[in-house]
């Protein structure tokens, strides 16, 4: 029966090997500060690809996915704004806090 270990999340992101392969990126994020994202699975000598920005807040991309990917006009938008179909949130500054202490991985 194979075995292998299970590492949290802190344990992944300071693992030895995968600090050698360099397989972290550390990105700027706008609420949550610096944080690490890996790197795809694999690299290709010439097509390689590498992060852009951190992930999105919630609700953050709406309009470019709404309007701009799905065609919906900026009054369809809102109406689903208000029927609640799709909405974003307001966190608070102790919000983020709490998130980013569940999630640093010093």
């Amino acid at each position: 029966m194979p075995a292998v270990p299970v590492y949290d999340i802190a344990e992944t992101v300071n693992h030895r090997q995968l600090k050698e392969m360099n397989y972290f990126v550390e990105l700027n994020h706008s609420e949550a500060g610096k944080l690490k994202y890996a790197k795809g699975p694999c690299t290709f000598e010439k097509a390689d690809w590498e992060w852009q920005k951190a992930a999105p807040l919630l609700g953050e991309n709406n309009e470019q996915v709404l309007c701009e990917r799905l065609g919906y006009t900026k009054t369809e938008m809102t109406a689903l704004k208000k029927s609640g179909v799709s909405k974003g949130v307001d966190l608070t500054t102790e919000d983020v806090d709490a998130i980013v202490r569940r999630i640093s991985f010093t």
